[in-house]
């Protein structure tokens, strides 16, 4: 017995018991408000949305809570113990375990006080925060693959049943067992530490000096870092996620309302994308002569420098005008305007140059803007850094 309640103590954190005790004095007072004011059915809405809330922050603990990635002092506890993945972790089990299901099962039980929308779905809101918090996992331990199949999988939770609970519980179990492969692969890899030796030490080097901030004013430009410089296998990959989540959202509201958006918000879309790739290659990076200069001196165009207009002209073109050449040719009107949105987005991502090419070799002067120094690192965070380097 001393045993079940250490473990449940464990999973259940002193948030979620204010969270609980939140959610009684709040359905106690709107209860008596909508009674009052002659709408006792209301209080149906409140409570589940609140129960999604709570659910859904309660799954998401669950991982980052209990996940070694989210806690680097835990990670150096596993380090420096003779831990080893055949072994239970010591601040508790990632997996969904018997505690979950005992708290999941209390607050159903809460819902006979304040009834709420389907009672029996609500281990699924659990799901979802759970299945979220393991997406976060993937981002913070690199495991791209993995972050690459939920972004694909999620959109099937309601794509193309609309409102078939079961095929949803089913994808979301789905994503869950992928999931918790995941995190057996990583916790496999301990020592994880060990991963460093094998990669490229400039390039370790150089990111831990970017997070320790060892490059200060005014050479933090050097080690610019730009979302433009991911190569083209991500660029396609990331519009093509774009298509199939704009896709599915577009059903979702035509099945929910019977309406879509009018293709002048996807034009502003690609419109928007343009003007900020537009503006993060043009920040800071002002042309060789002012506009007037080009006529004086018969250099209307600079090659070296007007390339970087090449990228947003396309942009524009593939969001304005491509939907427009698609309808002629009888596509569909949101086929149209996804696809041209999508390709819109692949090359505001991969158009040329790249923004380290830009960066580094373009042909520009550097603006004139204030700039602010920050305050450069102490000597004990220099002597941190490089310490962790070669340790």
């Amino acid at each position: 017995m001393k045993t079940f309640w250490q473990t449940l103590s464990r999973v259940f954190h002193k948030y979620l018991v204010w969270s609980l005790i939140g959610y009684l004095i709040l359905m106690f007072i709107l209860d008596l408000v909508f009674s009052y004011a002659g709408a006792p059915e209301r209080i149906r809405e409140v409570s589940s949305g609140y129960s999604f809330v709570i659910l859904f922050c309660y799954g998401f603990s669950r991982v980052w809570r209990f996940h070694p990635a989210f806690k680097k002092d835990y990670i150096t506890l596993l380090t420096l113990s003779p831990w080893n993945s055949s072994k239970n972790l010591p601040r508790g089990p990632i997996h969904p375990f018997w505690a979950d299901a005992v708290i999941i099962s209390a607050f159903m039980l809460l819902t006979l006080l304040f009834p709420v929308y389907n009672c029996w779905i609500l281990p699924m809101y659990f799901i979802i925060g759970y299945n979220f918090g393991m997406l976060i996992s993937f981002l913070v331990t690199r495991q791209m693959r993995f972050v690459a199949v939920y972004i694909l999988l999620a959109p099937f939770v309601v794509y193309p049943h609309f409102n078939s609970t079961i095929v949803s519980i089913f994808v979301l179990l789905l994503m869950m067992s992928i999931g918790l492969y995941a995190v057996k692969i990583y916790l496999k890899q301990f020592p994880w530490n060990t991963n460093w030796w094998k990669a490229n030490q400039l390039e370790e080097l150089r990111t831990k000096a970017i997070q320790e901030r060892v490059a200060q004013w005014p050479f933090q430009d050097l080690c610019d870092r730009n979302v433009f410089s991911i190569g083209y296998p991500l660029g396609v990959f990331i519009a093509a996620a774009s298509f199939w989540f704009m896709h599915v959202i577009n059903w979702y509201f035509y099945k929910l309302n019977g309406t879509q958006p009018e293709g002048v918000f996807f034009m502003m879309i690609s419109f928007y994308i343009a003007m900020f790739r537009f503006g993060r290659y043009m920040l800071k990076y002002h042309p060789p002569i002012s506009f007037f200069g080009r006529f004086r001196t018969g250099r209307l165009i600079i090659p070296g420098y007007d390339i970087v207009l090449v990228g947003p002209i396309a942009v524009l073109i593939a969001g304005i005008v491509m939907p427009l050449l698609l309808k002629k040719i009888d596509a569909p009107h949101h086929i149209a305007f996804e696809l041209s949105t999508s390709i819109a987005i692949f090359l505001c991502l991969a158009c040329p140059p790249s923004f380290e090419k830009w960066h580094y070799t373009g042909k520009h002067r550097i603006a004139k803007i204030p700039i602010w120094p920050t305050r450069t690192m102490r000597t004990n965070q220099v002597n941190r850094v490089f310490r962790n380097l070669v340790k």
